[in-house]
């Protein structure tokens, strides 16, 4: 549950004093909630900006597309699973197996509730 929910559930159970309420316009009208959520949440206008935002660069990046070389990514692949560098070495491994050891360490925390050391790369 996202933090947001996760407060003003708990201030559902635990309602504040008047002083602390401060009224909200929403998409669903004037709601009255604890003040310290006004902090949490960005304006309409704000959330509105974004999405125009992210519309023109979506446009823009639709219009100018690039091609992607596979032969160079297998190629880059390849010369990073030589390396003598471990920082090349671990890009290698990440891109050949696409998954980095946090999120793979992640993964396995969530499927099985396994305690697993994040500093450490297991393999699928």
């Amino acid at each position: 549950m996202p933090i947001v929910k996760r407060l003003q559930a708990w201030f559902d159970e635990h309602p504040s004093s008047k002083g602390l309420l401060s009224d909200r316009e929403t998409a669903k009208g004037t709601v009255s909630q604890h003040c310290s959520l006004n902090y949490l949440m960005a304006a309409p206008g704000d959330y509105a900006e974004g999405k125009t935002t992210n519309k023109q660069k979506t446009a823009t990046q639709r219009d100018n597309l690039v091609a992607f070389n596979a032969a160079a990514a297998v190629d880059a692949t390849e010369k990073a699973l030589q390396s003598e560098d471990w920082r090349e070495l671990a890009a290698g491994l990440i891109m050949a197996t696409q998954v980095t050891p946090l999120r793979h360490a992640r993964k396995r925390r969530l499927q099985g509730g396994i305690k697993v050391s994040v500093s450490v790369y297991q393999p699928s």
